[in-house]
């Protein structure tokens, strides 16, 4: 497995309760979360919720509110280094 390949399981594999971001913005409307995030619409926190967010919706994510991922999910960096 290549690095490359390592990085493309994460981004397909690993996913990431959303509570603790939902947490992080408790007056913050779904809406206002998806779309501050770059996503179209609160759909996608709904399904978050149910699913969990894929590797690279949770980087994605965070870093649109000036967050590194692991500020939030604290395995972040042990789920990547797993995979690459």
């Amino acid at each position: 497995m290549t690095r490359s390949d390592g990085a493309y399981h994460a981004w397909k594999t690993v996913r990431y309760p959303i509570a603790p971001f939902l947490a992080l913005h408790p007056d913050t409307t779904h809406a206002e979360l998806a779309k501050g995030g770059g996503f179209s619409d609160a759909s996608r926190i709904h399904e978050w919720k149910k699913d969990g967010l894929p590797w690279i919706s949770a980087d994605k994510l965070a870093c649109a509110y000036g967050l590194h991922p692991a500020n939030v999910w604290p395995g972040w960096f042990d789920d990547v280094l797993v995979t690459l």
